[in-house]
């Protein structure tokens, strides 16, 4: 019996799924996370045996994440004096557009980093398909800045980033069924700001007529200003989303974005973010592994320009090993910074089903208790969507689209996404 106690906790305080998972699929998932008081005898005692005899000495475990039970958080009326979540636009401020070039992709699929002990949760959509054929588009750095990709919408694409030195001004993605992006490193441009998608690193602007999936993964955004932690110079977003409801899925995994800058009295139109999907009506929002900084904005994942300008919202949003560190904002000289929004405006409880799951924020006042995370603890206007911080972890019990909540603080191992794992030689982890 200690022998099946003990394989138990094994069990849960590993995430061996990955490892076991192509030996006995159908078994040992349910059997490793279900409640020993369901599991009969037997299941317990054949679940120990598979994982000391089956699972390879250099299976990669890795410590499974730490998800504390949160009540489900309703959708009503709220009032906060700070600042709306922003309204975009798409116009391209430059004219700078590079040719897609269909050819099809040869190159080899990427092999797993040697010691890396966990898996990511989504693999890359397929590349071509009974309908879409699949097709390569290398960027190339050209000095002209943020390039503007014009695709072919009947074809599956692998963007790949330059391989040689960081691509300067960042990508609008525009056409194409699934675009796949793996590894490669974005400078932001700066002094910039966020009403211009010429300023974004990643920006999605595509059509209802542009669906599938689009898909990145181990990609560095990051301000190459050395001095942007003093500096007063202003950047746009990490990435955006801007699809009238045509995309299926937008997935973020081992990304990076660093140093995004905003929330300038001098210019009202910098309040940069690390992600903003504000257009992304019946889109599944899938993050897994991403670090973020900004003294801005952080996650804008509230549906607000969908559901104010189409009356839709996402279909679904899971964030999952987000940490995101808000460090000072010169302008001001201290103070936190809204790293998270989930609801439409300031006036409204309106939402999506979201599911957080180990996820951090560190704010410059150490606390998420006031202008961290949006329904805002303790302004009378919110009591219908509250947001509730106790015991340094934020949640909204009564805004019930959304499940989980977040941890104030960095992650006790550090940034989920640490520096020099994300770029141009990144290696994926590879997948569940």
């Amino acid at each position: 019996m200690c022998v099946v106690y003990a394989g138990i906790a094994l069990s849960r305080a590993y995430d061996l799924r990955p490892a076991v998972s192509s030996i006995c699929p159908k078994l040992l998932p349910d059997l490793l996370y279900s409640p020993v008081v369901n599991l009969p005898l037997p299941a317990l005692v054949i679940g120990i045996g598979l994982l000391v005899l089956l699972v390879p000495s250099d299976a990669g475990l890795a410590p499974a994440s730490v998800n504390s039970p949160f009540e489900p958080g309703t959708m009503a009326t709220a009032s906060n004096p700070s600042p709306t979540p922003a309204t975009r636009t798409s116009s391209p401020s430059s004219t700078h557009a590079a040719t897609a070039a269909p050819a099809p992709d040869a190159s080899p699929t990427r092999t797993l980093a040697p010691g890396v002990g966990f898996r990511l949760s989504w693999a890359p959509p397929a590349c071509g398909d009974a309908t879409h054929q699949c097709a390569t588009y290398r960027v190339v750095e050209s000095g002209h800045g943020h390039q503007f990709l014009q695709l072919d919408n009947s074809k599956d694409w692998r963007v790949y980033l330059p391989t040689t030195g960081p691509q300067r001004g960042g990508l609008d993605l525009r056409g194409g069924h699934n675009l796949i992006i793996i590894g490669g490193e974005i400078d932001l441009t700066y002094p910039c700001d966020d009403s211009r998608s010429a300023c974004h690193g990643i920006n999605v602007a595509r059509s209802s007529a542009e669906t599938g999936e689009v898909y990145i993964e181990g990609v560095l955004i990051k301000n190459p200003d050395p001095n942007y932690l003093t500096d007063k110079v202003d950047t746009g977003d990490g990435i955006d989303v801007n699809n009238y409801a045509g995309i299926t899925n937008v997935v973020l995994e081992n990304v990076r974005i660093q140093g995004i800058k905003g929330c300038d009295p001098a210019n009202p139109s910098a309040h940069a973010d690390v992600f903003q999907p504000y257009n992304a009506p019946h889109a599944n929002l899938l993050v897994d592994h991403l670090t973020g900084t900004s003294d801005c904005q952080g996650f804008q994942v509230d549906p607000t320009y969908s559901w104010q300008t189409h009356g839709m919202t996402p279909t679904s949003g899971v964030f999952k090993n987000v940490n995101l560190n808000a460090f000072v904002n010169p302008n001001y000289g201290g103070g936190n910074a809204f790293m998270w929004w989930f609801t439409v405006g300031t006036t409204s409880c309106v939402s999506y089903p979201i599911t957080l799951a180990n996820v951090y924020t560190r704010e410059p006042n150490a606390s998420l208790l006031s202008h961290a995370v949006w329904p805002n603890p303790g302004y009378a206007g919110t009591a219908a969507c509250a947001g509730v911080y106790s015991s340094e972890l934020w949640s909204s019990p009564t805004l019930r689209s959304l499940i989980g909540g977040i941890h104030n603080g960095l992650p006790p191992a550090g940034d989920f996404v640490p520096a020099g794992v994300a770029g141009i030689n990144y290696v994926s982890p590879g997948y569940r």
